[in-house]
């Protein structure tokens, strides 16, 4: 079979493939229709407060400037390449520039998972509607955080691996750039390791064994520079023990995305599940070991954690093509009538993403002029989420309480971000080592447990940021030690009727 994307490349043609075309024209719909929703994670404004401070001090932290409660805490900042280009768009243009810049990466990530079911000669009456469903199965999940880049990194290599053997020296590139932009480049080694056993695996009785192992040589030579350039990052190899030294457990204390999905009101990955399931079942043949290795790791990855959910959506298309193969064996002929139709219509693989490359260059410019000129029409369009508590905060800024803060998982970013990370937070979402304590910490008072008034005393808290109708508050107020400074429909701000005194004593 002759590789259609060598086609591609030898036609002279500005007409962009069906994968350019979507991923160009997703990107558009998703900035201009859901620009805002890029922009409701918390975090994401942690990460522009970090970008910012490497732009401004060519430095990366190593203690927290957030927390007043993690300052003797190591905090690594894995993920630094993502948060200097978050700093640098929205230093030239603004919120706008933060989103332009993630609806970008969607559409170019899904022009890549569109280009691997061309490379697996899947047409488009068939691969359109994939990637519709797969784009549902990722819609709660795309918003402006670093993990984006690991997805657009993590669906490229897998299109490498997926298309000709001649590709595979780009595999060490990409994991160069990947280390310096998010911590799940190991998801880039597991996927060659997983092609180079389920290629052996497959040859294993057809041919000599020593033979077998010896045919992945390039592979995997191509494996051990991977390996090797995960060393080119600001914290050296040491960056695979901090990797390994993550408490999944603790970030899934406070980030829902950590924990496992919720399959009775996870409706689309449940959905997914049983139509992949019905599919296999329906199968006259055994699926390759590759296919099989790859399908085990993906649902192990996916139902052990929310945010691998996207593992799925990204490895399993080979195995959605064996599925459909028959239905797409019946489009073929109808496929072959509409291009005897069309005449020799020359496709371009590259000017889809040539475009869009322009595209997202000329909006950057016109964000950039208009926050010049008409900044507060740019931020009507990207505005800050309505998730977050900013009429107290502007209450907070005119009376500036004076002592420690007690606030909200959620709203931590938010609170760095609007002051500049002049007011330190309890808690700031960022991955510290070292930080079970205050984790637990936290649970303990917002769950009410025995002892959650003297933790807030241990951290010297004089006032809380917190929802109004969270059952901390209303408990507080009764206690008699504390008034309601401030209170709105979304928050409340209570402070101590009697301050405490003495200086912060920060616990790590």
């Amino acid at each position: 079979m002759i590789d259609s994307l060598t086609i591609a490349l030898k036609r002279k043609s500005w007409v962009p493939m069906p994968s350019g075309m979507f991923g160009l024209c997703l990107m558009l719909i998703f900035l201009f229709t859901q620009g805002s929703k890029l922009l409701v994670d918390g975090n994401t404004y942690t990460h522009l407060f970090i970008g910012q401070w490497i732009i401004e001090h060519l430095d990366f932290p190593n203690t927290s400037l957030l927390s007043h409660t993690l300052t003797e805490s190591t905090v690594t900042i894995q993920g630094w390449g993502a948060d200097v280009l978050m700093g640098l768009a929205y230093r030239h243009c603004g919120l706008a520039g933060v989103a332009i810049l993630y609806s970008l990466l969607i559409g170019l990530l899904f022009m890549v998972l569109f280009r691997v079911l061309e490379t697996l000669d899947i047409g488009p009456w068939i691969a359109i509607p994939m990637m519709t469903g797969t784009l549902l199965l990722l819609y709660p999940m795309l918003v402006a955080q670093p993990y984006v880049f690991s997805w657009l990194l993590g669906s490229l290599t897998f299109l490498v691996l997926c298309t000709n053997r001649r590709y595979l020296w780009t595999l060490p590139l990409i994991m160069l750039c990947w280390v310096n932009l998010h911590d799940g480049f190991a998801l880039g080694i597991a996927l060659q390791l997983i092609f180079i056993i389920g290629r052996i695996l497959e040859k294993w009785d057809t041919t000599h064994r020593f033979d077998t192992i010896w045919n992945q040589k390039r592979e995997l030579v191509i494996l051990f520079l991977s390996l090797a350039v995960i060393g080119g990052n600001p914290y050296g190899y040491g960056i695979l023990q901090i990797s390994f030294d993550s408490s999944l457990a603790s970030l899934a204390l406070n980030d829902p995305a950590w924990k496992s999905p919720n399959l009775s009101t996870f409706l689309v990955f449940r959905l997914y599940l049983a139509i992949l399931l019905f599919g296999l079942l329906l199968r006259k043949t055994s699926l390759r070991w590759t296919h099989l290795l790859l399908l085990l790791f993906s649902l192990e990855a996916a139902l052990s954690c929310r945010s691998h959910v996207f593992v799925v959506a990204i490895v399993l298309l080979p195995i959605w093509r064996d599925i459909l193969e028959p239905l797409q064996n019946r489009l073929s002929k109808f496929t072959e009538r509409l291009k005897r139709g069309a005449g020799d219509l020359r496709l371009s693989a590259w000017s889809g993403l040539l475009f869009t490359l322009c595209l997202t260059l000329l909006l950057l410019i016109s964000a950039r002029v208009s926050l010049r000129g008409e900044e507060q029409l740019l931020q009507s369009f990207f505005p800050v989420s309505r998730h977050f508590p900013q009429q107290a905060w502007s209450y907070i800024m005119e009376q500036r309480p004076p002592g420690q803060i007690f606030n909200e998982y959620n709203w931590g970013a938010y609170l760095v971000y609007q002051s500049h990370g002049t007011v330190p937070v309890f808690i700031d979402g960022l991955l510290h080592r070292n930080a079970d304590k205050v984790n637990q910490d936290y649970h303990k008072i917002v769950g009410l447990k025995a002892g959650c008034e003297d933790i807030l005393d241990e951290y010297d808290v004089n006032w809380i940021l917190f929802p109004t109708q969270a059952p901390l508050v209303r408990y507080l107020l009764v206690s008699g030690e504390w008034h309601s400074a401030y209170q709105d429909n979304q928050a409340t701000v209570l402070q101590r009727i009697t301050p405490l005194d003495s200086p912060a004593s920060p616990s790590s």
